[in-house]
């Protein structure tokens, strides 16, 4: 019988399973690991357009592509945006910080 531990134990006519079974574990504490560090890596809502659907207070949404915009020495990048009314669709702003170019 097979259990799911830190040594997967199966018996030995099912390698190909065992080894799937822990590179899907492995990929599953990354993201977990990623996520808890609040790492972009780890989000899958990232986008490069303001949201346009349902939102609560406070949700934020990561932008998947950053570049430098503005004018010469008040230049920012958007880093996401953020919901500050909830609703449908929810009131979102940029979150923008200043590169200081």
């Amino acid at each position: 019988m097979s259990r799911i531990s830190p040594d997967i134990r199966v018996p030995p006519d099912q390698s190909g399973m065992v080894t799937a079974v822990r590179d899907i574990l492995r990929q599953i504490a990354v993201q977990v690991n990623l996520v808890s560090e609040g790492r972009i890596d780890a989000h899958y809502n990232a986008m490069d357009a303001v949201p346009t659907g349902a939102g609560k207070n406070g949700d934020i949404v990561w932008k998947r592509t950053v570049s430098e915009a503005g004018a010469a020495g008040s230049k920012y990048v958007i880093i996401g945006f953020i919901c500050t009314v909830s609703g449908n669709p929810g009131t979102w702003l940029q979150m923008r910080v200043l590169t200081g170019n």
